[in-house]
């Protein structure tokens, strides 16, 4: 198998160098790490949750967190296999500034790391006729969790 596209190095890093640890992220003072089967299986997961909310091509989704973590970089696999654009967004803007972006880019769906985040988001999401919903990565009381995309 030969890496044409930039989702296709997780599958030749699990057929020739397969790790236990290939993403590592800190939570709660511990780290958890994550192994490239898993990763990939997560991405596949997560490109089959994203069809099921309908989904397609070309349509865009945000990614916001106030730090590294191993779910960006899954959320980023599991889109660009299905051909969903990313778009990235800085953590510390205004809400005036996503309400524009997101007007802009017409982001469908958005994950965040946090509460803080998540609650932005929602006050901006009336405001930006694209959204259809805001996941969080962190457990956040209210919030739909990014792992329910998964099952």
């Amino acid at each position: 198998m030969s890496a044409k596209r930039i989702f296709d190095f997780a599958h030749k890093a699990l057929e020739k160098y397969p790790k236990e640890d290939a993403f590592a992220t800190k939570k709660n003072g511990e780290w958890i790490k994550t192994s490239t089967l898993q990763y990939i299986t997560q991405a596949n997961k997560i490109s089959r949750g994203l069809i099921k909310l309908g989904i397609k091509p070309g349509d865009k989704i945000g990614l916001i967190s106030h730090n590294n973590r191993t779910e960006w970089a899954i959320m980023d696999i599991g889109m660009s296999q299905i051909g969903v654009i990313s778009v990235p967004v800085y953590p510390t803007i205004s809400e005036e500034d996503y309400e524009y972006i997101f007007n802009n880019a017409e982001i469908k769906y958005c994950f965040v790391s946090d509460k803080v985040l998540y609650n932005k988001l929602i006050s901006v999401q009336p405001k930006v006729s694209s959204l259809m919903g805001v996941f969080a990565f962190d457990d956040v009381k209210g919030a739909p969790n990014w792992k329910e995309i998964l099952d």
